[in-house]
């Protein structure tokens, strides 16, 4: 299998400056100037090289964005790009793209092997507290198709101006070693409190990545809970286009798919149905206030609103 890097980044309101179109994709094939590229694009290039990695995959270069049959194609296999990615290259730091992945700070090469870890600085106990809120309340927790990048994805360098987290299936990790969690707080969040579906942006960046095992142990595999806390959470993302909403939850379904063992049903699930249809809208205003509708979406199902 060809080893990559994947860059999960921001792509803002007014969408991303540098991208692949029909009218500039030949010219692009023969050479990709540096100078042109965002500054997270040049940064995911760095490290990419760094590892010694040939490849690095960023979605507005890997998918002709002014081409429909093409956008709909290669967004159907993102689930999987991220998923058989080496290293997913996470750009979290509330100003990335103007400013990159703050690499200034950086002293030494990163080197990842079996169980590897970030130690690049002396661990500085001030500033555990300040690094993590910033990592859990990184505006890239607010974009819709970054939800299931950060499902999807074996191991995640987060990288902050000042400070990376190492993320995989088993740890999450500070680079100088403040903060070190396994608790998987934010996928097994379900069995302490299940009539609490209050979630914060924060959640993904609690712990470690959901594992297979993480997912049986937590009994999410025999209720539907587990479902609905991803659901409420991918809901409350943006997204530069709308109509990207549901495709961009499509690889995380299809995960939940395979660690279930259920069958989807336009957003509900197969196994205790009577269940996932009493789903409701919820706001800060209270409970059942009236929605759009999309008249495309059946309206029994939640994929309407």
């Amino acid at each position: 299998m060809v080893k990559y890097t994947a860059l999960s980044h921001r792509w803002g309101p007014n969408g991303v400056q540098f991208i692949v179109t029909t009218r500039n994709m030949n010219e692009l094939e023969r050479k990709i100037p540096m100078a042109d590229l965002s500054p997270t694009f040049r940064d995911g290039i760095t490290i990419t090289r760094q590892l010694k990695i040939r490849y690095l995959w960023i979605d507005a270069l890997c998918i002709i964005q002014d081409d429909d049959e093409d956008w709909r194609r290669e967004s159907a296999k993102m689930a999987s790009v991220f998923h058989q990615a080496y290293l997913t290259l996470a750009a979290a730091s509330p100003n990335s793209e103007s400013k990159g992945f703050g690499l200034a700070h950086v002293e030494c090469a990163m080197q990842f092997q079996s169980g590897a870890k970030i130690l690049l600085k002396p661990a500085d106990s001030t500033a555990q507290s300040h690094y993590w809120q910033v990592l859990k309340g990184s505006p890239m927790h607010d974009r819709g198709w970054i939800f299931q990048e950060m499902v999807l994805s074996s191991r995640i360098v987060h990288f902050l101006d000042g400070q990376l987290f190492w993320q995989c299936h088993s740890l999450l990790e500070s680079e100088d070693r403040t903060v070190r969690t396994t608790e998987n707080k934010f996928w097994n969040r379900n069995y302490s409190a299940r009539n609490d579906f209050e979630l914060k942006s924060s959640g993904i960046t609690d712990g470690p990545l959901l594992s297979f095992s993480d997912f049986l142990e937590s009994g999410a595999s025999s209720d539907g809970f587990s479902w609905w806390f991803w659901v409420l959470e991918h809901s409350r993302r943006a997204f530069t286009y709308d109509k990207d909403s549901i495709p961009s939850l499509a690889g995380a379904a299809e995960f939940y798919r395979t660690l279930s063992g259920d069958e989807p049903v336009l957003g509900l699930w197969r196994r205790d149905i009577a269940f996932h249809l009493g789903w409701v809208v919820s706001s800060k205003d209270g409970l059942g206030v009236e929605q759009p509708r999309d008249p495309r979406q059946p309206t029994w199902s939640w994929t309407c609103i």
